[in-house]
């Protein structure tokens, strides 16, 4: 095949995948865009939850939690944050025992007086409570569930694949090539429209190439995770084989028994991190204490060591450290760090952010260039076929 026809066949994936990938890479781009700093919105949007009514710092959250849950038995408490700023409110996350469902709900309780503010459903919701929560889910699922995350898994491959045929595309045929290229990484402000489309479509390809492929490859593990992802390193990578698990310490009856054990546990294992976050499993009935750099709930580098404990005797229930166990862990754990920006905190967060508009950008460029060009070659078509018939004409006379 000739480098004019292999070009031109290029071109037509390009064009193609691109435009079947605009719609829902575009959505994509600008939920993700919004969930790069959900948190902040969150709270933002649902001040009336989050911030105290009284500036003071919260006592000891596990505690207040404890008391919490020994005056609202009908609610299992699964999750909360042991560390808090001063002047928010404890959020608190668990399910109504009488509710056949378990449909997880989020409780936020005064520190200082232990009363309750305000509740809201975990599941999404075109209301204040639900809206981050939508995003999230429309943004990995297009709220269609399984076959929803399958379809943008699909759409990720297919980016992920546009991405070098754009790069090939943007390479000059003829020499001096290196010269050439130059031109693509440069946007022209004063161009006219056309031009200044083709040139921020190209050049933020270019600049960002590095940054979309780490956000497409992670988008493609992370929707085809059960599917493909995980079976795949966990055969490649077997699991480290677990310390066997030590002799209990006594029956575990609240949150603040399962932190003590956890901070005692990770002392004697060297673990200089602090308590960040405490969960109970009900079905399994395990204690979780997550530890991570800062005692906040982040997911920097591979995010936090997690410590588990059975309730009934304090035996050791498993742990999940990406640092030591393995190459299968580490791997999973990468994914989200990566794909949210976690990895590197406020810095890479913005970056993905900015990442996410300039992926917004380039369908909306992407587009208009098509059309652009799609027109162009729809008015040549037209412009020879009356010479075409007037020739048949002539001959035919």
């Amino acid at each position: 095949m000739s480098q004019t026809k292999r070009r031109e066949l290029w071109t037509k994936v390009h064009r193609y995948l691109g435009l079947i990938t605009i719609p829902f890479l575009a959505f994509a781009a600008a939920t993700g865009a919004i969930l790069a700093y959900a948190d902040p919105i969150d709270r933002l949007l649902n001040a009336y939850l989050f911030t105290a009514s009284t500036p003071v710092q919260p006592g000891p959250t596990p505690l207040l939690v404890d008391q919490f849950q020994r005056t609202h038995a009908a609610f299992r408490v699964t999750a909360f944050q042991v560390n808090l700023p001063r002047g928010r409110n404890v959020p608190i996350t668990g399910f109504d025992l009488t509710d056949p469902a378990r449909a997880l709900k989020q409780v936020f309780v005064d520190p200082a007086t232990g009363r309750i503010i305000g509740q809201r459903s975990l599941g999404p919701a075109l209301t204040r409570g639900g809206f981050v929560e939508a995003v999230r889910v429309a943004h990995f699922t297009l709220c269609a569930g399984t076959i929803g995350r399958w379809w943008m898994g699909i759409i990720a491959v297919v980016w992920l694949v546009t991405i070098p045929v754009g790069v090939y595309l943007t390479i000059p045929r003829k020499a001096p090539r290196l010269q050439k290229w130059k031109r693509s990484w440069i946007v022209k402000l004063a161009s006219a429209l056309p031009r200044l489309m083709l040139d921020l479509h190209t050049a933020s390809g270019l600049w960002l190439l590095p940054v979309y492929a780490v956000l497409a490859l992670t988008s493609v593990c992370l929707n085809f995770n059960d599917e493909l992802f995980e079976p795949v390193i966990e055969r490649a990578f077997p699991p480290v084989r677990q310390a066997q698990a030590a002799p209990g310490h006594g029956r575990i009856d609240d949150f603040e028994s399962a932190l003590r054990l956890g901070v005692r546990k990770a002392a004697g294992e060297d673990l200089r991190w602090h308590p960040a976050l405490l969960t109970y499993d009900a079905q399994r009935d395990v204690y979780g204490v997550a530890f991570t750099d800062d005692g906040s709930p982040n997911y920097r580098a591979l995010g936090p060591v997690k410590l588990f404990f059975h309730a009934d005797d304090g035996r050791d229930a498993g742990r999940a450290d990406p640092y030591h166990d393995g190459a299968a862990l580490w791997l999973e754990r990468a994914l989200y760090p990566l794909h949210s920006g976690q990895f590197g905190g406020q810095a890479a967060i913005l970056a993905v952010f900015l990442a996410g508009l300039c992926t917004f950008e380039l369908c909306v460029t992407g587009g208009y260039v098509w059309l652009k060009k799609h027109r162009s070659r729809v008015s040549s078509r037209n412009a020879r076929r009356p010479l075409a018939g007037s020739q048949t004409g002539d001959t035919e006379r």
